[in-house]
């Protein structure tokens, strides 16, 4: 089993869940709760943000993961934005085509500012 260390962190109505080790299929369905427990306490325009920045490896059960927050916060309106850097993350989410979907962040502060239209 990989090691996984999950933190979420609220500020306001922003909740930010810093991910940090190795997302695989052993331990997924932890982040995906720790994540939809984090979309069900902001509120539009508050985002959600899943910094992934900490993260070493990141397998097709971490996009399973994203493409489920990612409907879960479109259903309610909240914004989802994930913070990706490195190069596990990014690459994972370019062969996906999910690079093209989500809001992606270079910094955790830059995700964390509403943005009101």
């Amino acid at each position: 089993m990989s090691g996984l260390e999950i933190r979420t962190d609220l500020s306001g109505e922003t909740a930010v869940v810093h991910v940090v080790g190795e997302v695989d299929m052993s331990n997924a369905p932890t982040l995906l709760a720790a994540v939809l427990d984090a979309c069900a306490v902001v509120s539009e325009p508050a985002p959600l943000v899943v910094d992934l920045t900490g993260v070493d490896f990141f397998g097709s059960s971490g996009i399973t993961v994203l493409v489920q927050a990612h409907q879960r916060c479109r259903a309610q309106r909240t914004p989802l934005r994930v913070v990706s850097t490195g190069r596990a993350v990014p690459r994972t989410l370019h062969i996906a085509g999910l690079d093209k979907v989500l809001d992606i962040r270079d910094s955790v502060a830059d995700a964390t500012r509403v943005q009101v239209a």
